[in-house]
């Protein structure tokens, strides 16, 4: 009965495909999109076996503008709607679109619209995203850890002395693989090595717990100094480097900068900047690998364990060395299982979200909703807002009683804000005379509610990652309206479902405020306690 009901439902709901949720594309197991810089991108996707494979697609960059503008004045195409992006054009190099940006931008002071990464604008006018059809155990993966002689791979003490890899099939069969100095002529021929093994095994996703921050520059380091490249993408190409700092949001009040890192064809996840991202209560005693993985549970029985400090002088120790190479194999392993346990919740944003997979982890929740509003008017050929400027508005209610209480009750309302912007039919019609956010919010809700009934009626894990996946963007809605440098933001909005939301937490406090211990005990209880009194 229950497998029938899960049948019905997913030929009825999921199979549908719902061009607001999931773009106009309906081309699935996408794993990842490059694009070149002569009009063309190509569209990696997972095949049946696990193998991957690829097609070349025409690509045509793109800029919006409030009026058409010089010298392409006749070449600019009217959108639909008065909204403030309401002219737009398109480019068949990167070269001509660079040029034309960086003029109108720059050096003309010119109010134009375009989204940086080249991927995501695709998939924006386009309606791809990743993972269509596809679980987060089917996508192949490889893990990496290296153990070093130093911090700095350009030090003059600097040495690689173990690159250390888990690799998982779609089928979900693992293999470690250990790549050790003492097997090589030199680190030249270990990274050659490490590189053709990655290619030949060809994983969608590269995963490492701060690999962006520590191990892929020191890689890099090592592999510039012996001469060498870093050889990781598909069709041979080189890992790249950004040449300037991106910004990562650890907490309400500290920022981590980083370069970014780009493989072609594949993804990456470093599992330091999922945790800190999934760690939404901030429940992690700690976000290094190890003590993370004792904490939720994960510690493998009897697990090598070395101090990192000791590796420098001891690795020449036989019996120590040893015991080097396991731990380093232990920590690749480390990775999956935080991947396993948090790159759910992502993974299953991604057939909605049109951003690459990377982008999708490391970018705000804002970001994402604004990506899904823009594709949403743009596949309509609309126009798009302008970003409001926001200002300080009223929030939430704060208050508290000092003292010391015993036999306390909390009180929480679940999804509050998202259930206001429902009950209110709360959008912008100037901003969004569409009501595409209303209804997004109102189909997530409804999604979250099934998906929450099947992961009751079947037990099955994946239901409860979807319901987590719908819970995570639905509450994300009242954020959005507020956050500045979005199109479709809202200060109105915004201030309504506060205020609404103040109101009905006041009226909440009074009511409950105005009542005694008794007026919550059912007669029948009361009488039984006077008896006994």
């Amino acid at each position: 009965m229950i497998l029938m009901k899960w049948i019905r439902f997913w030929k009825t709901h999921l199979m549908a495909h719902n061009n607001l949720l999931h773009g106009k594309s309906i081309l699935e197991n996408i794993v990842g999109i490059e694009i070149g810089t002569e009009g063309n991108a190509e569209i990696f996707q997972q095949n049946e076996d696990g193998t991957v494979s690829s097609n070349v697609i025409p690509n045509r960059y793109w800029i919006l503008s409030p009026t058409p503008l010089y010298p392409f004045v006749e070449q600019f195409v009217k959108l639909e709607g008065s909204l403030h992006y309401k002219y737009g054009i398109q480019f068949s190099t990167e070269a001509e679109y660079k040029q034309s940006k960086n003029n109108w931008k720059y050096r003309q002071q010119k109010d134009i619209y375009s989204i940086a990464n080249n991927e995501e604008a695709l998939m924006v006018k386009d309606g791809y995203t990743f993972y269509k059809s596809m679980k987060p155990k089917e996508i192949t993966l490889l893990s990496f850890d290296i153990e070093t002689i130093g911090l700095n791979g350009y030090a003059e003490d600097a040495k690689l002395l173990l690159i250390s890899t888990t690799y998982r099939d779609h089928l979900g069969i693992t293999k470690n693989t250990l790549f050790a100095y003492d097997d090589y002529h030199d680190e030249k021929e270990m990274i050659e090595d490490f590189n053709c093994y990655v290619c030949k095994l060809d994983p969608s996703l590269i995963i490492g717990h701060n690999i962006l921050g520590y191990d892929f520059p020191y890689l890099q380091a090592r592999a510039e100094l012996n001469g060498t490249e870093l050889i990781l993408g598909r069709n041979g190409k080189s890992i790249k480097f950004n040449t300037y700092d991106s910004k990562f949001r650890l907490d309400g009040t500290r920022d981590l900068l980083y370069k970014n890192v780009c493989i072609y064809g594949r993804e990456i996840v470093d599992t330091y900047f999922l945790s800190n991202s999934f760690d939404v209560s901030k429940s992690m005693e700690s976000y290094a690998l190890k003590p993370m993985i004792k904490q939720l549970g994960f510690e493998k029985e009897g697990r090598q364990y070395y101090d990192a400090g000791s590796i420098r002088t001891n690795y020449t120790i036989p019996e120590e060395w040893a015991k080097i190479k396991q731990y380093a194999v232990e920590d690749a392993e480390d990775a999956v299982k935080l991947w396993d346990y948090m790159g759910g919740l992502y993974f299953n944003m991604a057939p909605m979200i049109p951003k690459p997979f990377s982008e999708i982890l490391l970018t705000a929740s804002g970001s994402k909703i604004n990506s899904l509003m823009v594709r949403a008017y743009l596949q309509d050929g609309h126009s798009i807002p302008k970003a409001t400027e926001m200002q300080r508005y009223e929030g939430a209610i704060s208050f508290g009683v000092e003292g010391i209480y015993n036999n306390c009750f909390k009180i929480d309302l679940a999804s509050l804000y998202p259930s206001i912007m429902i009950e209110y039919e709360v959008y912008d019609d100037e901003k969004d005379p569409k009501g595409y956010l209303l209804e997004l919010v109102k189909t997530f809700r409804t999604k979250r509610l099934e998906y929450k009934r099947l992961a009751i009626e079947t037990g099955d894990t994946y239901w409860k990652e979807m319901d987590t996946t719908a819970k995570g963007i639905l509450n994300s809605f009242y954020g959005f309206c507020g956050a500045p440098g979005l199109q479709f933001n809202s200060l109105k909005c915004a201030e309504f479902i506060t205020a609404k939301g103040r109101e009905i937490l006041e009226y909440t406090i009074q009511w409950a405020s105005s009542k005694k211990l008794q007026d919550f005990i059912p007669d029948d209880e009361e009488e039984e306690e006077d008896v006994s009194a």
